[in-house]
């Protein structure tokens, strides 16, 4: 996966699987970051939160940053 864009606007992280053409776009309250560590998007938002993502399966957790 690699990240195309980070909307802070409209709070959305836009994804694309460049082998596939696949797209993705995931909202995130605040997003104002994001990486791709493991496989998993990592997104910090201005809330104080961190959010690891799963592209494939949009299976998402919240912690907060240290």
């Amino acid at each position: 996966w690699r990240i195309e864009r980070i909307s802070k606007e409209d709070e959305t992280v836009y994804l694309c699987k460049t082998e596939l053409g696949t797209k993705r776009k995931f909202s995130v309250p605040g997003a104002l970051t994001a990486t791709i560590e493991d496989g998993l998007l990592c997104v910090q938002a201005t809330t104080g939160w961190v959010w690891s993502i799963d592209p494939e399966t949009g299976a998402r957790r919240r912690f907060r940053k240290n």
